[in-house]
């Protein structure tokens, strides 16, 4: 079964060099070209990159994130699974970072059980996510907007652009799905550094902070708390 695909990637003026270079090494080892568009703004960006695609007449094309890292036989398997089960989409298994969630939901739904084919969801993610091109005719545009909460604030409740995406998807009569057979790499920040004992610790960027500032208001007297916070957040146990 031959197929045309393209792999598409929104990058920053700056990036993970070694995130660049697993995703490449896998691209070219599949025989998938990358398509990388430069930009601040990520919906634009993605929505011109999906036009270009359906005006190239290509067959599938895979949405790449630039933190995310992956092999070239998960790339194989993903192309191969879409193609095979003629799915709409199917996105990879990946964690958020931080609290380790899936990327990845079911309304009305906090668990699944999994036989070892792919599970239908509602919404997903990019970081590696295999979509049928011709799918996209009926979906209404934009295809990607990023939408305030109900006061107009950037808090919970708003709706970012890979989430309405998902949604005009689902709207216009397509399916999405993620194998968790394919569980790729979420390339996150960490702060490595020796705690009081002069152990090796591992801290968040949010921990680090706030250890950093724990330790200056001991020093300047401001915090009675702070000697606690100190502790815990020394201790590799999070603020």
């Amino acid at each position: 079964m031959e197929v045309k695909v393209r792999g598409l990637m929104t990058c920053p003026r700056h990036e993970i060099t070694y995130a660049r270079t697993v995703i490449e090494q896998a691209t070219r080892a599949v025989g998938v070209p990358l398509a990388v568009s430069l930009g601040v703004f990520y919906h634009q960006q993605m929505q011109r990159m999906f036009e270009a695609a359906v005006k190239d007449e290509i067959d599938y094309i895979i949405t790449i994130d630039g933190d995310s890292v992956f092999t070239a036989a998960q790339l194989h398997k993903l192309i191969a699974t879409t193609a095979m089960k003629d799915l709409d989409a199917l996105a990879s298994f990946q964690c958020k970072r931080g609290n380790g969630d899936v990327l990845a939901f079911k309304a009305g739904s906090n668990k699944a059980q999994w036989s070892g084919d792919p599970l239908e969801v509602d919404v997903a993610h990019f970081g590696l996510t295999c979509l049928k091109v011709s799918k996209l005719a009926n979906v209404a545009k934009p295809w990607f907007v990023c939408k305030p909460d109900a006061d107009g604030r950037w808090e919970e409740g708003r709706i970012d652009s890979d989430v309405w995406f998902w949604q005009q998807w689902k709207a216009a009569g397509n399916k999405l799905f993620v194998d968790p057979s394919i569980r790729i790499g979420h390339v996150e920040e960490l702060v490595t550094m020796h705690d009081e004992d002069f152990k090796k610790q591992h801290y968040y960027p949010k921990d680090w902070d706030a250890l950093m500032q724990a330790g200056l208001n001991v020093l300047e007297g401001e915090d009675d708390t702070a000697i606690e916070t100190l502790e815990t957040v020394s201790s590799g146990q999070g603020a």
